[in-house]
């Protein structure tokens, strides 16, 4: 699916009837093709193809938007923070214990993220825009859990956590498929 994606992109671009890309449907053939060109990345430019997947992701998510784009630029803002230390962790220990510490810390970095992404941008952008009250935004979160009564714990206990989980189920999918995935994505020297 992946190299379907890419030829979808690159034809709504215009590039395929440009000739700048050729369509293909498999990553290998789409590989060879980069390769023959001098046009295949070595890895070696980690964050970037993260971050050019992230930005993707929240255009495609502004297609859609419900949150009026703040809603796709703090997910972008956080997705940012467990990205940069991973990718930047594993260059320097290419190795499974050091995408594991990457990913960890890539986690840790996502919850502080979301955690001031909510305080500072989020919760307030929806107060202002939509009219909603805190109290409003804390009785949601009461309703599941009865305990959250401030803004404080509505960040400690709703949005830290949900952040812990995305992180998690993130890591475990890209661990699994990380190294059957691994030769598609680098060139053997």
């Amino acid at each position: 699916w992946c190299a379907c994606f890419v030829s979808w992109c690159a034809n709504e671009c215009g590039y395929i009837d440009a000739g700048v890309i050729p369509k293909f449907a498999g990553c290998v053939n789409g590989v060879n093709w980069f390769k023959e060109r001098g046009q295949w990345l070595d890895g070696s430019e980690e964050p970037v193809p993260g971050m050019i997947i992230l930005f993707l992701k929240s255009l495609i998510g502004c297609l859609s938007s419900t949150t009026m784009y703040v809603g796709e630029l703090g997910d972008f803002l956080m997705g940012a923070a467990f990205v940069l230390p991973a990718a930047i962790i594993y260059r320097k220990h290419k190795n499974r214990k050091g995408a594991l510490i990457g990913m960890l810390i890539g986690i840790l970095a996502q919850i502080v993220a979301g955690c001031l992404v909510n305080y500072l941008l989020l919760i307030p952008f929806y107060m202002t825009a939509f009219g909603m009250p805190m109290e409003a935004i804390i009785g949601m979160c009461a309703k599941t859990l009865p305990f959250v009564n401030s803004e404080l714990k509505v960040i400690l206990f709703v949005t830290a956590p949900f952040n812990l989980l995305k992180g998690v189920v993130l890591c475990v999918l890209t661990y699994v498929i990380y190294k059957p995935l691994s030769p598609l994505l680098h060139v053997r020297k």
